[in-house]
């Protein structure tokens, strides 16, 4: 949502590439974590834009793109098969 709200559709595309492979991988070889554990990160972030904090906003985004790579650099991660990750995805039809 911030790259698209640059106005920039090159930098949309490129972020919105980037997330979906990224949770991908992270899905696929990444270290389980909560759903909710960026929430609160996101939040904080949108209050430091609204505020036009760029220090602030920069720090907790600083933060949250460490606490994803921390989460790639699992030491023993339970393989997950690929077609089980995808699957809640899958919309079927009655």
């Amino acid at each position: 949502m911030l790259a698209e709200q640059a106005g920039s559709p090159l930098l949309a595309d490129f972020v919105n590439a980037t997330v979906a492979r990224t949770s991908l991988i992270l899905a696929r070889y990444g270290r389980p974590h909560s759903a909710e554990c960026g929430i609160d990160e996101h939040v904080q972030l949108i209050e430091a834009l609204k505020k036009q904090d760029r220090t602030r906003a920069m720090e907790i985004m600083d933060r949250h793109l460490h606490a994803v790579e921390d989460r790639a650099y699992a030491e023993e991660v339970p393989q997950m098969d690929i077609s089980a990750i995808l699957s809640r995805y899958v919309v079927t039809k009655d």
